[in-house]
């Protein structure tokens, strides 16, 4: 995830690999992230509260708009995803949603160990996101 959030700059660092290790280099870029996000006034959307993350896009986008003809078509797009409840994401061949997976592997504490582990990273940005969002 911190990949879409550096800059071509902070991309193109270098890190002298006798004296960093894959974990602090993996740390610089989740602080760059989250940086980044700070410096740039990112506007957040999470998938866990889109409806809400819609109405953010409906405000921060909505002064663009060139004409009344305009306004009112991006207000009509954005109103068919403002309020509305979310589906969850659920397979058309077997009904099995993501939340009844989760569910199951979390019984595996050794493979959720090892998952966590995995996505440790990507879940410090996407904790920082949120408490962003809810601000």
């Amino acid at each position: 995830i911190y990949n879409n959030l550096l800059t071509p700059e902070q991309h193109a660092m270098k890190y002298d690999q006798e004296q960093t290790t894959h974990e602090q280099e993996e740390l610089v870029k989740v602080q760059l992230s989250i940086d980044n996000l700070l410096r740039y006034n990112a506007i957040v959307g999470m998938t866990e509260t889109f409806s809400q993350s819609m109405k953010i896009f409906e405000h921060a986008l909505g002064h663009i708009v060139t004409s009344t003809r305009k306004e009112e078509e991006a207000r009509a797009m954005f109103s068919r995803y403002i309020g509305e409840e979310v589906s969850r994401n659920v397979s058309k061949r077997k009904g099995i949603s993501t939340g009844s997976v989760l569910k199951e592997l979390n019984k595996d504490e050794e493979f959720m160990a090892i998952f966590r582990e995995f996505v440790k990273y990507e879940q410090m940005i996407v904790d920082f996101a949120m408490d962003m969002h809810q601000k």
